[in-house]
């Protein structure tokens, strides 16, 4: 179709289907189409080491498309860039390191001023490795009328401007903290912490910064990012919900979790859909305690190295109805196939380590068949990851033989998988079953493993990538 023939509100809502880098191409196309995709390519702009950009009058003439802006990595020299008029930002990272080629007194007080005139500001992202940012950044920041995200990174400041910096941004939705640190070593003065009755979401790094969640009422989502202090994080969390200030939550991640602290931890929340734990030891106590919640849970993540897991994998894929995206640890396809049938049919995303334990050839066709036909259930699945925990070495686990012969074509019912993982399995694929694979799913984009002792899935002969 001729673009003259195209009306200009219907470019106008196709062009906001495409990517920045998507859009490029069609800006090129001719004035009209350029005025249009332009405000596409322009939309995010990120600095990044070895990037080359645009010149500075480059910028400054599209500075008004900008929404997002990015400054990512270390020793970037971005002080010409922060005179650059952006005006309607809406989302800015600022993720630098110190530099020492440039005058980090002035490069702060050029940010305060790009952050002063973008009061549409919703997200700020803040990182302040050598403590060189002065107070009236924070001041400005707090003082943003529709802030609602907030992540501040590698911060040193006295605890009195941390106070202030809570008290002000009462509008926030979600708070995330790493690597805070206090410079004059005080605790949180309660006294002085107001309620944030909108927050929603935080993450935390700090242990001294455990305490603000009992002024968060209505908070949904809590994160604990630090392998250390996980024990006191979950002992605090139980605490308060045991007191009735975390009423609402319901989505919750830790990292190396104490089994009876987590468990808990579980015992006291209303309703969990979801629950992410990175390292350390689930077992008995708090596998019970998660049971309780089976009929919300909808995202679940457990830790890898769970002893004996599975059972309970079995039992949450047919006790957990509203499950969407499951993360599981290693389990034997007998483990499976002996398990009760699964009810977990809204699944999205499953990802498991399925070992099978018999190396004779009909076996492992007939366990694959089984495991086949349960899968064939998940009808809803955009990514499916069976693979070893080795996805770099030679393939060594003996996994699901994703083969025609060995059940494959059960699979058909997959019609909206969109990623397939079976790296680090062994695996023996005929062209044939590739085939099956690339004319089946027609929503396919990824395949990662090699299917054979040849290589990989774009290698294969008659295949085209």
């Amino acid at each position: 179709m001729a673009h003259a023939s195209l009306p200009p509100e219907l470019l106008i809502l196709i062009s906001k289907y495409f990517t920045p880098e998507e859009a490029l191409a069609p800006s090129l196309a001719c004035r009209f189409w350029h005025s249009v995709f332009t405000t596409v390519v322009w939309r995010c702009y990120t600095i990044k080491p070895r990037k080359t950009s645009p010149t500075i009058e480059t910028r400054t003439k599209n500075a008004h498309h900008v929404r997002e802006l990015h400054y990512l990595g270390t020793q970037l020299t971005v002080e010409d860039d922060l005179v650059v008029p952006y005006t309607r930002l809406t989302n800015l990272w600022f993720l630098t390191s110190y530099n020492d080629s440039v005058d980090n007194e002035q490069l702060w007080i050029r940010l305060t001023q790009l952050i002063a005139r973008n009061q549409e500001l919703q997200e700020a992202v803040i990182s302040d490795p050598v403590a060189g940012a002065p107070v009236e950044l924070w001041q400005t920041v707090i003082s943003l009328p529709v802030l609602r995200t907030l992540e501040i990174r590698d911060v040193c400041m006295q605890m009195k401007h941390w106070e202030a910096i809570w008290n002000g941004c009462k509008g926030l939705r979600t708070l995330r903290m790493y690597n805070m640190h206090s410079w004059d070593r005080l605790k949180i003065n309660d006294e002085v912490m107001e309620k944030h009755t909108e927050l929603e979401s935080m993450t935390l790094q700090d242990s001294h910064y455990l305490p603000l969640l009992k002024h968060c009422p209505n908070l949904r989502h809590v994160s604990w990012e630090n392998r250390a202090n996980s024990a006191l994080f979950l002992k605090m969390l139980a605490v308060y919900l045991s007191e009735g200030r975390l009423g609402q939550l319901e989505r919750l991640h830790t990292r190396n979790a104490d089994d009876r602290m987590l468990a808990s931890t579980l015992k006291a929340m209303n309703q969990i859909k979801e629950l992410s734990v990175q390292d350390g030891k689930i077992e008995d106590l708090s596998l019970q305690a998660l049971t309780q919640h089976f009929t919300t849970l909808q995202v679940l993540t457990l830790p890898t190295n769970m002893n004996n897991a599975g059972d309970f994998v079995s039992t949450v894929l047919a006790s957990c109805p509203k499950l969407t995206t499951f993360t599981a640890p290693m389990v034997t396809a007998t483990e499976i196939i002996d398990g009760e049938p699964w009810v977990c049919s809204s699944l999205t995303n499953f990802d498991i380590i399925i070992e099978i334990e018999d190396a004779e050839e009909d076996k492992i066709r007939n366990q694959s068949r089984e495991i086949f036909g349960r899968l064939s259930s998940l009808t809803y699945l955009t990514e499916l990851r069976i693979r070893s925990f080795d996805t770099l070495s030679a393939p060594t686990l003996q996994g699901l033989e994703f083969r025609l012969e060995s059940g494959l074509g059960q699979l058909s019912t997959l019609t909206q998988l969109k990623l397939l993982d079976f790296s680090g399995t062994i695996q023996n694929m005929s062209v044939d079953d590739v085939k099956w694979i690339r004319d089946s799913w027609k929503r396919i984009e990824l395949v990662l493993g090699k299917c054979n002792e040849h290589g990989l899935f774009q290698d294969q002969p008659g295949i085209a990538s």
